[in-house]
């Protein structure tokens, strides 16, 4: 999400979509390796304060995320199968 608001400010030629770059290759290279839970908790939280100390007041927009899974009823697969396919595919 900041990666692509950067790409969105970069038009401006914007000071603040090279802050954001800037702090997306910074936690990368901090919490990338090793991957485990402690470093993605770690990350997530300072995306979380970056976020939140980047707002532009009562302008601020709003953005959310909705997930979007699709199945192929159509397919030749075993009951079984579908009922797997389906419950891994909507789970992720």
């Amino acid at each position: 999400m900041i990666r692509d608001a950067s790409r969105l400010l970069e038009k401006e030629q914007s000071t603040r979509a090279h802050r954001y770059l800037n702090f997306i290759y910074d936690c990368a290279n901090k919490y990338l390796m090793p991957i485990s839970d402690k470093n993605l908790d770690a990350a997530i939280k300072e995306t979380n304060e970056f976020i939140e100390s980047h707002k532009n007041g009562p302008n601020q927009f709003k953005i959310f995320a909705v997930g979007h899974c699709h199945i192929d009823t159509a397919w030749l697969w075993p009951y079984m199968e579908t009922k797997r396919k389906i419950a891994r595919s909507w789970s992720t």
